[in-house]
């Protein structure tokens, strides 16, 4: 299989190039992510009452605080289902649009519609397919469990090594979704396309998403009080960097497909 290395400073300068030429629908986009923050806001953060400094100041009144935290009712278990699956749908056409822009090809309404339903149902199964692979990271969990009775210093070191283990899978599934859209194939082969790609830049996509995670949580740092107008406010910076980051993803992947020979697929390599 031949090495795609990506360009993220590229993919970077290309999603600002799309956004100035699509702000319109991205927009619209925004918008409808933002309702979904505000609507998350009213109804979910009643159930975080668990203050996650205390984690590592006071672990014992932590404890308690999480298992006095109010459950979920059917109600919100079903809407947070349905918000799910509007956020896919929702970065779908993100995906889409731009995809659109980086290959100069016109999107309409209809593609929006489209591309919002086509594939949201694929991506619940990949999202599923992924939750299978995990079953041998749930054996490797009870092994640690049974060797943290007889040998504790073995099980941090094991823990350790899970927990890299653990984001670095993580790492290589981020960009099953792109592949799904942009090359319209399948949850597995979706999976498979993630884990090839990734596996040949994987300190770039890594170090991408984690600058991304720190700009959103520094951003969203200065707004602490739980006001609607503080939702608001969080809830567009939380857009915006998505949006970025999703647009800037979307280059990224397509340089993959243009770098690799017409004669090659990387995929099947």
């Amino acid at each position: 299989m031949k090495k795609i290395k990506l360009d993220i400073g590229k993919g970077i300068a290309d999603a600002v190039e799309c956004i100035k030429s699509t702000y319109k629908p991205l927009l619209v986009l925004l918008l409808i992510m933002l309702a979904i923050q505000i609507v998350q806001g009213i109804y979910y953060q009643p159930l975080s009452t668990a203050d996650l400094s205390l984690a590592f100041t006071d672990p014992e009144v932590y404890r308690t605080q999480v298992e006095n935290m109010p459950g979920m009712t059917g109600f919100q278990t079903l809407m947070s289902f349905g918000l799910t699956l509007i956020v896919f749908m929702n970065m779908n056409v993100v995906i889409s649009i731009s995809n659109k822009f980086f290959n100069k090809n016109e999107m309409t309404i209809e593609d929006i519609i489209y591309y919002s339903l086509k594939k949201i149902f694929a991506l619940i199964v990949s999202f599923l397919f992924m939750m299978l692979t995990f079953i041998p990271l749930i054996i490797v969990m009870v092994i640690l469990v049974v060797l943290s009775i007889a040998a504790p210093p073995v099980m941090v070191i094991l823990i350790i090594v899970f927990v890299i283990g653990l984001f670095a899978y993580i790492n290589m599934c981020i960009m099953i979704q792109y592949s799904i859209v942009i090359e319209d194939v399948g949850p597995i082969r979706g999976w498979l396309n993630s884990i090839k790609l990734v596996s040949h830049n994987f300190f770039r996509v890594f170090f991408t998403y984690i600058g991304f995670m720190l700009v959103s949580f520094l951003l969203r740092s200065l707004f602490l009080s739980e006001s609607i107008v503080t939702i608001i406010i969080t809830g567009i910076l939380s857009g915006i960097i998505s949006m970025f980051l999703t647009i800037t993803m979307t280059a990224v992947y397509n340089q993959a497909i243009e770098k690799e020979p017409e004669t090659s697929d990387y995929r099947d390599a």
